[in-house]
This record gives structure tokens, C-alpha cells and sequence, in this order.
């Protein structure tokens, strides 16, 4: 059997239930924060693409997900005409966790068929 996100498996003592309830928490948030900070970067708002670069990183390091939270560091870093090649050379790394974490959140809602405490609940894609 694979262990999906297994730093948090750990942590919660390899309760499958808990562990895809976490990662769907940190999949709506963290999709919800790089859209956001794609909006406040397009706007040159850069306070706020740091700090929602941070909360992804701090996201990420919940979960146990260290090369994403390395690369939202990254992003927590750049600013201005930098920022469009540091956004290219860090998303992918971002997205592949997400992904993951979509993943498996899949799995788990089409076998129960709805998300894990899914009370009016939206998601959004990247």
C-alpha cells in the first residue's frame, strides 16, 4: 500500500480519514492563495504576493511537502521584473503538490462520493 503525504500520515498516526481531510483543507487553500497571488502579482502588488507566497509555504510545510514549500520561498524572495522567471522556475513545484494533493483527495471523494466534510464547499482548479 502507498502512503500518500506520509510526514502527515505519520503525524496522524496513519488514520487515512484524517490524512485526506487535511490535505483537502490544504489543497482548497493553497489553490485559493496562487490565484490570488497571480491576481496581486499582475497588479504589482508585491506585499501581498509575498504574504500569500508565505501562507503557501507555510501550507506546504504543514503537510510535510518540503520542495514546495522551498519553492514558495522562493517566491516569498522576488518582487518586480524578476518576479515573472522566478514564478516560472517555482510554480511547477507548487503545482506537482497540488496535483498530488488533488489526487488524492480524488480518490477519496469518489469512493464516498463527496469531499471529506464537504458542507457547501467550492473548489477551484489551477
Amino acid at each position: 500500500m502507498t502512503v500518500h503525504f506520509p510526514e502527515l500520515a505519520r503525524l496522524l498516526k496513519n488514520d487515512q480519514h484524517k490524512v485526506r481531510r487535511v490535505i483537502w483543507e490544504f489543497y482548497r487553500s493553497a489553490i485559493k492563495d496562487l490565484h490570488r497571488l497571480e491576481q496581486a502579482a499582475a497588479a504589482n502588488e508585491w506585499s501581498t504576493v509575498r504574504a500569500l507566497a508565505w501562507r503557501i509555504q507555510v501550507s506546504c510545510l504543514q503537510v510535510g511537502e518540503h520542495d514546495a514549500a522551498e519553492a514558495a520561498a522562493g517566491l516569498t524572495r522576488t518582487a518586480g521584473e524578476c518576479f515573472a522567471d522566478a514564478y516560472r522556475q517555482w510554480r511547477p513545484r507548487i503545482v506537482q503538490t497540488l496535483d498530488r494533493a488533488e489526487e488524492f483527495v480524488g480518490r477519496g471523494i469518489a469512493e464516498r462520493k463527496s469531499p471529506p466534510d464537504s458542507t457547501g464547499v467550492g473548489t477551484v482548479r489551477h
